[in-house]
């Protein structure tokens, strides 16, 4: 309702009495609006990167992994 009440003021200054000039300056309005809330909103809601720490995988365990499959034989893979 605001927007719109400001658009009518100012199509009054400008002496521009028309529905039609009234939605356009309205629709102008919002425009302008939601780019400058856009861009304040975007810097203000970024949440900060959380920092993730990842340990090294212990190549140990892999290595048992493989001595274990050595100790019971060959294995073998059918494809149906």
């Amino acid at each position: 309702m605001g927007r719109v009440s400001r658009a009518i003021e100012e199509c009054q200054r400008e002496h521009i009495c028309s529905a039609e000039a009234v939605i356009q300056r309205t629709r102008s309005l919002a425009t302008v609006e939601a780019a400058t809330r856009g861009v304040a909103a975007s810097t203000a809601d970024v949440p900060a990167i959380p920092q993730v720490h990842v340990p090294r995988p212990d190549l140990g365990r892999y290595d048992q992994l493989l001595s274990g499959l050595a100790a019971e034989g060959p294995v073998s893979v059918f494809f149906a």
